[in-house]
């Protein structure tokens, strides 16, 4: 026999769970039944749930581990006691953004929400940065903006505007339609505004008035009837590659591309008027309508392209072919005799070399001379040293017989070496 406390249960159980026939009891509003053990719930894997603090305990039927539907799943006398977890419903990449953050998974009334979090929202000219994508203001328009110019909850009232993130006077912008856009009675380039800024392809705004920039392209850009280098504005502009606006004529500036950059028939060097005087490549001159080599070092180069290598191009007679070279009737010549290098390239160097025949074989030095082939000394003086290097120093040198070893008194050297 149940306990009187659960004396209205039992009834109720028989209508529930089938003790007798023909039974009715109301179900409490909670649909729940108070019990004290399991025992009280009739059987048939009905269990009596635990007790909650102070509260009653009820019978219930496990079903299972705990989910969110608002029921007591596994019975413990608590629906819906699942732990909570991390979450964030905001898209993906924006948390830890900003001002965005994960909040607390949580099962309320059988259904899952997300507490405490902060997830991206529109972002609002506030110095935050409300969409979480790690930029303030994002897609404010400080610039133009007539709410927020310049910074935030700054507004322009007429006749002020917004421009360029300050409230100012409007002016015009646009210099080539044909209307007066601030409404100061004057238009395009007649306006002060204009100044400097573009009235359409090829033409700029100056002194009031449309300039022609472009002078290449066969069109009056300025709309003034002058086309190109005929209009003076265009005086030392580009007339494209190679072109140069004149005096209002085109000038042929690069002389040695082999194309007829000033469209007046006469290429490169061809091209008297333009290209004398004018490089035609690196060591390559135009003077009387050819090219002319200007460089004549390294040897084997032929700068000018008439087939004639450096030297032997009559073009590079007297000019220098490198160092301690110079170039004369055709041929390479040696000029420095004493720097121990070959230098016009025929492989003989300083005294072996003919050319040096005279030469001083020391730089700056008259005490000795290239002569026959050798380094030969050729002062004495019993003050100076070895000045060929031969290891015989003044009237010991063979080269010193009778020339004069002191001048006062005067003396000469002497057979043996003597200084008489």
């Amino acid at each position: 026999m149940r306990n009187s406390s659960a004396a209205g249960i039992a009834f109720a159980a028989a209508a529930v769970f089938g003790f007798g026939v023909g039974c009715f009891v109301d179900l409490p509003p909670d649909g729940k039944y108070i019990c004290t053990g399991d025992a009280d719930c009739g059987g048939d894997g009905y269990v009596c749930t635990p007790s909650i603090g102070a509260g009653p305990r009820f019978c219930c039927k496990p079903s299972g581990a705990e989910t969110c539907d608002a029921v007591d799943n596994d019975c413990d006398g608590v629906a819906d006691d699942i732990p909570a977890s991390a979450c964030y419903t905001g898209t993906p990449g924006t948390q830890g953004v900003g001002p965005c953050h994960g909040g607390t998974e949580s099962c309320v009334d059988g259904g899952w929400i997300c507490v405490g979090e902060v997830v991206p929202r529109a972002e609002l000219c506030n110095s935050a940065d409300d969409d979480c994508n790690g930029v303030n203001d994002n897609g404010i328009d400080f610039r133009s903006d007539p709410q927020n110019c310049g910074v935030c909850g700054r507004g322009c009232s007429l006749p002020f505007r917004c421009e360029d993130g300050g409230c100012a006077v409007p002016i015009e912008t646009i210099c080539n339609d044909n209307i007066d856009n601030d409404g100061d009675s004057v238009r395009d380039c007649a306006d002060s505004d204009c100044v400097g800024q573009s009235c359409g392809t090829g033409c700029v705004c100056r002194n009031l008035s449309r300039v022609e920039t472009l002078c290449s392209d066969s069109q009056d850009n300025d709309t003034d009837t002058a086309t190109d280098c005929a209009d003076n504005d265009c005086d030392g502009g580009s007339c494209g590659t190679g072109c140069q606006c004149r005096t209002a004529r085109k000038v042929e500036l690069a002389c040695g591309d082999t194309v007829d950059n000033d469209t007046d028939t006469a290429t490169d060097c061809a091209d008297l008027a333009d290209c004398t005087g004018q490089s035609c490549g690196m060591g390559c001159t135009c003077a009387g309508g050819q090219k002319t080599e200007t460089q004549c070092a390294p040897l084997s180069g032929d700068e000018d392209g008439d087939g004639t290598l450096n030297c032997m191009d009559s073009d590079c007679d007297g000019g220098t072919c490198g160092s301690g070279c110079l170039c004369a009737s055709g041929s390479a010549l040696e000029t420095i005799c004493f720097d121990i290098a070959d230098n016009d390239s025929d492989s003989l160097q300083d005294c072996a070399d003919p050319n040096c025949d005279g030469g001083s074989c020391v730089g700056g030095d008259a005490g000795c001379t290239c002569i026959n082939g050798q380094k030969t000394e050729v002062n004495c003086l019993t003050t100076s040293g070895n000045e060929d290097g031969d290891a015989n120093a003044n009237c010991n040198d063979p080269d010193c017989l009778g020339k004069v070893c002191r001048t006062s008194p005067l003396r000469t050297c002497q057979a043996g070496g003597a200084c008489q």
